[in-house]
C-alpha cells in the first residue's frame, strides 16, 4: 500500500499570511482555479482533481491548506473563526497574485469562497460550490454550543485544544 505522500505528488509551497505559514500546492499555468477545502480535510482532498483541471482547462490549479489544517501552521492560541479563515484566504490570493480566479469551495470552504467572491467581484471569473452551506449571516452570528464542535478544526497531533470557529 502506498503512503499518503506518494499519492500527493506536489511540491509543498508556503506563503506567510498574518504571520502564519500557509501551505499550498499548484500545477499548471494561466488564470488560476483555487480550491478551498472543508472540515476536517486539506489540500490533499484535491489531489486527484488538480492535475485534471490544470490539463483540461489550461489553468493554474492551486489548493491551499487553511490555517490549522494539513501542512499549514497550527497555532494553539488562535480563535479559528470564519472571519480569520476568510482573511487567510484573501491573504493567499493577494500573496500569490491570483487574478481572475475561479473559486471552488467544498463544505465550509463554500462560505469562504462565496464571501471572497461577493466582496471581490472584480477578481473572480467563477464560483463553484459543492456540499456546502450558505445563509445570510454576519461574523457576529453564532451557532448554539452543541453545533460548534463539528466545525472546529482538527487538533494538532499532540496537546489539548479548545477553539471556536464562529465569532
Amino acid at each position: 500500500m502506498s503512503s499518503p505522500e506518494s499519492r500527493f505528488p506536489f511540491e509543498s509551497r508556503y506563503t506567510k499570511v498574518q504571520g502564519f505559514d500557509i501551505h499550498y500546492v499548484e500545477e499548471g499555468s494561466g488564470a488560476p482555479v483555487l480550491f478551498v477545502h472543508g472540515n476536517p480535510t486539506s489540500s490533499y482532498a484535491w489531489r486527484n482533481v488538480i492535475p485534471g483541471v490544470a490539463r483540461a482547462t489550461g489553468r493554474r490549479a492551486v489548493a491551499l491548506d487553511l490555517l490549522g489544517f494539513g501542512k499549514s501552521e497550527k497555532p494553539n492560541r488562535v480563535d479559528y473563526s470564519l472571519k480569520l479563515h476568510s482573511e487567510v484566504l484573501q491573504g493567499v490570493i493577494e500573496n500569490l497574485d491570483l487574478r481572475n480566479v475561479v473559486l471552488v469551495g467544498e463544505d465550509w470552504g463554500g462560505p469562504l469562497a462565496a464571501y471572497y467572491a461577493i466582496h471581490h467581484q472584480e477578481n473572480v471569473d467563477g464560483l463553484a460550490l459543492q456540499e456546502t452551506f450558505l445563509w445570510p449571516m454576519t461574523y457576529e452570528d453564532d451557532f448554539a454550543p452543541r453545533f460548534r464542535a463539528p466545525f472546529a478544526p482538527s487538533p494538532p497531533p499532540s496537546g489539548s485544544w479548545s477553539r471556536r470557529i464562529w465569532r
